[in-house]
């Protein structure tokens, strides 16, 4: 009676391993597969996140791991801040950088003018995102030169003006934000200024005279001065592809 028993018993054992599908996941595997999670993603997300993990197939499915996710977390809020910064002006966000330990902040580039591009960082600081961006300058360049050319024309030089704004700011200065606001900002604000003046018979004494100027109107940055030659002066753009092959002297109008 006990050899049947003990046969029964065996019986019912093999048809339980038997019995398992193939497809059956365990418990180990389980734990592993909630290291993903199913999200909806724009097609602007799935661009930049692809680019970084060379996995779109498995992005355009919704399927993240952790710290994709984070990735997403701090993409999403660069995108949002940029949207309310500057409604309705659609950036072309050329790349996308995740943060890292070793630069605990995102960096997104944005397409710029000629061979200058604008960037935009998120960094989370306890609970909070804080984003900083340099593109505010798309806007206030054009004003600002000729805020520059006009108080350097009234001193008697003529010249053109071409500024890069160096310093990322967060939403206190945006495409609205007026000449004015911004030299009379404070803390203040550095900036990068080329200047091109025709063809100049001293440089050097030019500079400091232009130096003079700048700084009793309140204009603080870092300054170049080209002497372009006669043939070459006028379109700014043209100037700026060219300035590399011309003499050009630097100085700085900072507080004392």
């Amino acid at each position: 009676m006990k050899k049947i028993t003990c046969m029964l018993l065996c019986l019912v054992l093999f048809l339980t391993a038997c019995g398992r599908q193939p497809d059956a996941v365990t418990e180990t595997e389980r734990t592993e597969d909630t290291d993903m999670e199913e999200l909806i993603m724009t097609e602007e997300e799935i661009r930049l996140l692809g680019a970084v993990y060379d996995n779109e197939e498995q992005l355009r499915k919704g399927e993240l791991y952790d710290y994709q996710k984070v990735a997403l977390a701090y993409l999403r809020e660069g995108l949002s801040y940029l949207e309310q910064k500057y409604p309705g002006c659609d950036p072309e966000i050329l790349t996308f950088s995740p943060a890292t330990k070793f630069t605990p902040w995102a960096q997104f580039l944005i397409r710029g003018e000629g061979e200058m591009n604008y960037t935009l960082t998120v960094e989370k600081q306890g609970e909070a995102f804080v984003c900083l961006d340099d593109w505010y300058g798309r806007w206030l360049r054009e004003d600002y030169d000729a805020y520059v050319e006009k108080i350097l024309r009234d001193g008697g030089i003529t010249l053109r003006a071409y500024t890069n704004f160096t310093v990322p700011m967060g939403a206190q200065i945006g495409p609205d934000t007026t000449v004015a606001e911004f030299v009379e900002y404070t803390p203040k604000i550095n900036r990068q200024t080329r200047l091109y003046l025709q063809a100049p018979e001293d440089p050097e004494a030019e500079a400091q005279q232009i130096r003079e100027l700048l700084k009793n109107a309140g204009l603080y940055g870092h300054y170049f001065l080209y002497a372009v030659p006669a043939d070459r002066y006028g379109d700014i753009g043209q100037m700026e592809q060219g300035r590399k092959s011309w003499e050009s002297v630097s100085f700085n109008c900072y507080d004392a």
